[in-house]
């Protein structure tokens, strides 16, 4: 599943941009698709370009190994969008 998680709430519709909201309703408005897909089974998930309250997502260790790995119970491999490093 891509693009973890709120690469479409971005203020103004940034692209890369920055998701500013609660997380409490950054899940309820961005979460579902996440929850399926690893319901399902998904075994990789890309991290989003996006920042969430202004930090990258593809270095939140909060959003990628305590909610998603430790609560969200994702045991497979998360990967980096192609440049996201950057």
């Amino acid at each position: 599943v891509k693009h973890y998680i709120a690469d479409g709430g971005t203020t103004n519709g940034v692209d890369q941009g920055d998701t500013a909201l609660t997380e409490q309703t950054l899940f309820d408005v961005h979460g579902g698709g996440y929850v399926g897909g690893l319901k399902a089974g998904a075994q990789t998930v890309m991290a989003s370009f996006s920042s969430w309250n202004g930090t990258k997502l593809h270095g939140h260790y909060y959003m990628l190994t305590t909610v998603l790995k430790e609560r969200m119970g994702f045991d497979g491999f998360v990967i980096g969008d192609w440049n996201g490093h950057g």
